[in-house]
């Protein structure tokens, strides 16, 4: 696995680098549910990728085909958990969160996750395009 395409075994959910120091995260089915060693792993190759750059990442996340079962309160405990232990070892810049089929109500799940967690710097968008630009801002 190079540095700039690490990914978990099913292609739908991965992180890499790509351009501006961007990390991109993107999620797919196999995110969340009774898959935690997915989501663990998928935090451990973020850190790893952040921890290689000479700056503070921004990170672009597209919750792609995040599935139903994201709006369960175990999955949210499981996230809200995950994202604090991330929190001690990632330090980022920004972080963009866009996509998904939820809509509305996926929206207010992320932003109850962030907020538990204690992410900070975090804008929800509903396109790719609208996240770029915000963290391309200076």
């Amino acid at each position: 696995m190079s540095q700039n395409n690490i990914e978990l075994k099913n292609e739908e959910t991965r992180a890499w680098l790509g351009d501006n120091g961007i990390v991109r995260i993107k999620l797919g089915e196999d995110w969340g549910g009774e898959k935690e060693e997915a989501m663990e792993y998928l935090i451990k190759e973020i850190i790893e990728i952040a921890n290689n750059l000479t700056t503070k990442p921004k990170l672009l996340i597209n919750l792609g085909l995040a599935p139903h079962h994201f709006y369960s309160s175990i999955y949210r405990k499981k996230m809200v958990k995950l994202a604090r232990k991330a929190l001690k070892e990632l330090s980022y810049e920004k972080v963009a969160v866009y996509g998904g089929v939820g809509g509305r109500a996926q929206k207010i799940v992320v932003s109850f996750i962030t907020a538990a967690a204690g992410v900070k710097n975090i804008k929800l968008f509903d396109t790719e395009e609208e996240a770029l630009k915000w963290l391309k801002e200076e």
